[in-house]
């Protein structure tokens, strides 16, 4: 299965930027991260808030996470990572279309001391990254996943 156009709200994600997808779930490397090499896991099916999904969506958008966290481990050789799902106008969801963020974090990363400046960062629109270096991540972390 390869979707060919998906939107995520309003925004058309590149076909090239997609990494992963399932029937449920589509992966894709976000265009505006707060760490190089975050990843956006998002049901395919457009719906603003988590509850909405169902349990078969809820569940999938998680195991991709899990699939998804191992390719950065290996390729980004990071030791953590930051699963953050904002949900709802009160918790600064900028997306309309439920999304799960997974953020590799190294021990000395921009966030590492000071955490909640992660959050706070989250809340807000980040700079576009370069499509080429998207595009060459993209590349890279499905060949990572081939071999996982």
């Amino acid at each position: 299965m390869q979707t060919k156009e998906f939107f995520f709200d309003k925004k058309k994600i590149p076909e090239n930027l997609i990494i992963y997808e399932t029937e449920y779930s589509i992966c894709f490397i976000c265009l505006n991260p707060i760490i190089s090499g975050q990843v956006i896991v998002s049901s395919k099916r457009k719906i603003e808030r988590f509850e909405k999904l169902d349990l078969t969506e809820a569940t999938d958008i998680w195991i991709c996470a899990s699939k998804i966290s191992k390719v950065l481990q290996k390729y980004l050789e990071c030791s953590s990572f930051t699963f953050a799902l904002n949900d709802g106008p009160y918790s600064n969801q900028l997306f309309k279309h439920s999304h799960l963020n997974i953020i590799p974090r190294k021990v000395d990363d921009k966030f590492s001391k000071n955490n909640d400046e992660l959050y706070s960062q989250l809340e807000k629109f980040q700079p576009e990254i370069d499509i080429e270096e998207a595009v060459k991540f993209a590349s890279i972390f499905k060949k990572v996943l081939n071999e996982i």
